[in-house]
């Protein structure tokens, strides 16, 4: 009998490496395809888009002393030099030249113990009792994976079931 199980289990085997077989038989002339394809294109030079083309700001960090990485100078027509800033018997009181605040020092930036919670990535109206409802962009506390297919975990003070497909985990369960 054993012997009859490990036959059958050798023919499973063999059709599913088969199956396979086929599979990437498929997938490997599919993506020559695509690479003949983007091989017969006229090739496009990368050409990355810059700050003023996306209407983005910003922020000088390199340039708080008025010189640039090179050493020379920054132009700037409103420019105030260190003394304006700064007057006689007003020295500045902190050795910090960023204007950000630091991350160690900054409350803000403390890092909170990271529990498991996931990003509801569309609603989510319970159609059963004990499901969890939310809205999308809501944050939820994984508190446990009940299957495959489902999670349990709590929102706004509630807690409840819901489908693991509506959410991208952002800090996965231990």
């Amino acid at each position: 009998e054993q012997v009859a199980q490990l036959a059958t289990f050798s023919e499973a085997l063999l059709e599913y490496h088969q199956q396979c077989t086929e599979v990437l038989k498929v997938l490997t002339e599919t993506l020559l395809e695509k690479k003949d394809e983007a091989a017969s294109r006229p090739k496009l030079e990368f050409v990355p888009k810059t700050l003023a083309d996306l209407n983005v700001e910003g922020l000088p960090l390199d340039h708080m002393n008025g010189a640039s990485r090179s050493g020379s100078p920054v132009p700037s027509e409103n420019k105030r030099s260190q003394l304006e800033l700064f007057p006689a018997g007003n020295p500045p009181t902190s050795t910090n030249v960023s204007p950000l605040p630091s991350p160690s020092k900054s409350p803000a930036r403390t890092p909170m113990p990271k529990q498991p919670c996931c990003t509801a990535l569309y609603d989510f109206e319970p159609e059963n009792p004990g499901e969890l409802g939310f809205k999308e962009n809501d944050t939820i506390t994984l508190i446990q994976k009940i299957d495959e297919n489902w999670f349990e975990g709590s929102v706004n003070g509630r807690t409840g079931y819901f489908p693991v497909s509506y959410v991208q985990v952002i800090q996965p369960l231990p």
